[in-house]
């Protein structure tokens, strides 16, 4: 009888063990769900932790502490206050550091990756957002996590 006993509770122990793994990777799967797309309408506004990369025509600005890429031609607009380390490769600028950078034109973007304290974009574009935070538009609002979430705006 004891036999059985602890048999029967090898038997739970290996089949809990082995499915253990299972069960924490598919609730990791519902954490990072695939990318969902959003259409919002009028400026988009963000703020958390991750990546934000954001295109378009107009003006965007973002202020926060990581390492920030914009892309802009010398006839567009770039406003930069903060930031410790900060170099230039052709139409790519890099910042790293804590500050604020904004940048206005056509087909211009930032990239900013690590603490995104405030994230502005006006005029029409879009923005990918990865990590976790939340996002507004004239027209929808929400929060991302994991993978991210595609958000237009001005349309």
């Amino acid at each position: 009888m004891i036999k059985r006993t602890i048999g029967s509770i090898v038997v739970s122990t290996a089949i809990v063990l082995v499915g253990l793994p299972t069960m924490s990777f598919s609730q990791q799967s519902v954490r990072n769900f695939d990318k969902v797309r959003v259409e919002g309408r009028g400026a988009m506004t963000a703020k958390g932790d991750g990546q934000a990369i954001v295109r378009g025509d107009g003006r965007i600005s973002a202020e926060g502490r990581g390492t920030v890429i914009v892309h802009a031609d010398r006839r567009d607009d770039i406003e930069v206050s903060g930031f410790g380390f900060k170099r230039q490769n052709g139409n790519n600028y890099y910042f790293e550091g804590r500050g604020k950078v904004a940048v206005k034109g056509t087909n211009v973007s930032i990239d900013i990756t690590g603490d995104v304290d405030g994230l502005r974009a006006a005029g029409k574009g879009s923005a990918r957002l990865i990590g976790k935070g939340h996002y507004k538009t004239k027209s929808a609002h929400g929060d991302w996590f994991g993978k991210g979430i595609d958000v237009t705006y001005g349309r």
